[in-house]
């Protein structure tokens, strides 16, 4: 497992510890409760997050390049 792979972790981490946090601050923001306003920007982080795994991922790097050993060969798929 790659370790940009652990990022995904970030969002559930937040969405969890949402409600533990809104007991504590008990404010609201832009007119809306705390948690309803946590939730909605953790969504939206969400995206970002997944964007950022996906640019260092690398995988769809991998597989338009052929790696250096092996050679690009046209065949049918049955196997030889």
């Amino acid at each position: 497992m790659k370790p940009v792979y652990c990022l995904a972790a970030l969002p559930v981490a937040a969405f969890y510890s949402g409600g533990w946090l809104a007991e504590h601050v008990g404010t609201r923001l832009a007119g809306l409760p705390f948690l309803m306003t946590w939730n909605i920007v953790w969504l939206l982080l969400t995206s970002v997050v997944m964007v950022v795994m996906f640019q260092f991922d690398g995988s769809r790097d991998a597989a338009r390049t052929p790696s250096a050993g092996t050679a690009c060969r046209d065949h049918d798929g049955a196997a030889s």
